[in-house]
């Protein structure tokens, strides 16, 4: 059988080729088995009058990091399959995970009021020595008492930092062990995902060898009751600001910028903005089968990411477009979606509210404040805060997104947008914005003229999303063409395997 099925698919490519030779065939083989070469030619299609000129520079993931995280966590979890796991082997393992812990050389002194035995206790090398004596412990005795199960390691993510690196690491579909609250004699296994976040030093002291200095574990399970608690406020057409996800992440980082916000000036950026957030619902024979957001860059765009826009095309008829008082906007068409950016534009009608202010992404610092308008259910819009803790490319913040967060955007504490939430780390206590900066420019010439040029959506899916037998294929090739050509040696046939 499987010989018969190779023999068949190198025909087919054999066909291919053969075919593509003839000028009228055209079919780039690149195109129709590489996604790449799709979203090149989607961008193609759109007025370079309004393509977004983005500056972003490609990241390249440390190697090195990312093994140190992979040992590590390793480490601290155990061999998948633990019955093996003696005794010696346990303490063994966990000598070695203490190890990794980031020791810093401590400053000695004579004075009694700053001096803990000697050592400086105001120096930032001794409260880094607390906190990894602390958290390092503290954690592998917690891993060890719920006896975690798991398969494989999931996506791991690296953010490069002055004094070394972030990581967070995805163990999916993990089993482990808590007390039954029926009968707390007994235990009982739940399945959940597991991320881990890392914090990695550089330690000067010990030749610059990379140490752990704090690292935390959150389940999915805990998330999603934070999410739920969101959804039931969110159709109530008020401020409703949600508390700040308690992550433990919070010990290391300085909120008091955050909390200086006063009730008053959130209120504001509110009222000024809650108009012009969009919640965009994706919909397939009168079901709604992905929700996502969006923002008004003027009266007539909205603004949303290429995640969202790509996952529509593939998955929906067409795109619902509405605000919070349910009033729907006719979707006009797209102006133009960008991979490289993860930015789309789409155009809209009857809409009277202004769009939104722009601010600078590049200015933002290291736990500057951030608020987020967005949907999680698709019947309203939450309000969520949290802090800024790296800037590199986009904008990494403490504020747990969901899905239906991506496209939607990310205010200062000025009430201007300086991001746009992404769905690249979902349903975490991190998530990622990208820059705005790109927007500046084409809001000031979409302001300026009623004649935006767009395809629309149906059109865009005929060109480049079609479906065939649930497979997806680019659909470059003429429709005159392909029927001509289709049935030579049963082509058709074939590339549908």
């Amino acid at each position: 059988m499987n010989k018969k099925l190779i023999t068949i698919f190198v025909l087919s490519i054999i066909c291919i080729n053969v075919l593509a030779a003839n000028k009228d065939f055209n079919i780039d083989l690149n195109k129709v088995f590489s996604s790449d070469g799709k979203s090149a030619n989607v961008t193609s299609l759109f007025s370079k009058e309004y393509k977004i000129d983005s500056l972003i520079v490609e990241e390249t993931t440390n190697k090195e990091f990312v093994e140190l995280v992979r040992k590590t966590t390793y480490i601290l979890l155990g061999n998948s399959d633990k019955g093996n796991e003696t005794a010696e082997d346990f303490y063994k393992r966990k000598t070695e995970f203490y190890n990794l812990r980031y020791t810093p050389t401590i400053p000695k002194t004579d004075d009694p009021n700053k001096g803990v035995f000697g050592y400086d206790s105001t120096s930032q090398e001794y409260k880094d020595d607390l906190l990894s004596g602390i958290t390092i412990p503290g954690m592998w005795i917690k891993i060890a008492e719920l006896e975690i199960n798991y398969s494989y390691f999931g996506d791991i993510r690296i953010i490069e930092t002055e004094d070394g690196f972030q990581s967070s690491i995805t163990i999916p579909k993990i089993k482990y062990k808590i007390p039954d609250a029926e009968e707390p004699m007994k235990f009982k296994e739940v399945a959940s995902d597991l991320t881990i976040y890392y914090i990695f030093k550089k330690n000067k002291y010990k030749n610059n060898e990379y140490q752990l200095y704090y690292l935390y574990g959150e389940t999915s399970g805990e998330l999603n009751d934070y999410f739920e608690s969101i959804e039931k406020n969110e159709d109530k057409n008020i401020l409703g600001l949600n508390p700040t996800y308690n992550s433990d992440m919070s010990s290391i980082y300085d909120y008091s910028k955050l909390d200086s916000l006063t009730d008053k000036q959130l209120q504001k950026i509110y009222n000024d903005n809650i108009n012009k957030i969009v919640i965009l619902t994706t919909n397939y024979n009168n079901s709604v089968v992905n929700i996502g957001s969006g923002f008004l860059l003027t009266n007539n765009v909205v603004v949303t990411t290429y995640d969202y826009l790509e996952n529509a095309l593939l998955k929906g008829q067409y795109i619902s477009v509405q605000d919070k008082n349910k009033k729907i906007y006719e979707l006009a068409g797209i102006i133009t979606m960008d991979p490289v950016s993860n930015i789309a534009l789409l155009k809209i009608n009857n809409c009277s509210e202004e769009g939104v202010k722009l601010g600078s992404s590049k200015d933002m610092q290291k736990e500057d404040p951030i608020i987020s308008f967005s949907t999680k259910s698709g019947l309203g819009i939450s309000t969520q805060t949290g802090i800024v803790i790296s800037n590199k490319n986009k904008l990494e913040s403490l504020l747990p997104l969901t899905q239906t967060d991506s496209g939607s955007p990310l205010f200062n504490k000025n009430g201007e947008v300086v991001g746009i939430n992404t769905q690249e780390s979902i349903n975490k206590s991190i998530s990622y914005a990208v820059y705005t900066d790109y927007l500046k420019d084409l809001q000031n010439k979409v302001s300026k003229t009623n004649n935006i040029e767009s395809i629309t959506f149906e059109e865009l899916k005929e060109k480049y999303y079609s479906k065939n037998n649930k497979e997806l294929i680019n659909n470059d090739i003429s429709k005159k063409v392909w029927n001509k050509y289709s049935k030579i040696g049963n082509i058709e046939k074939n590339i549908n395997l």
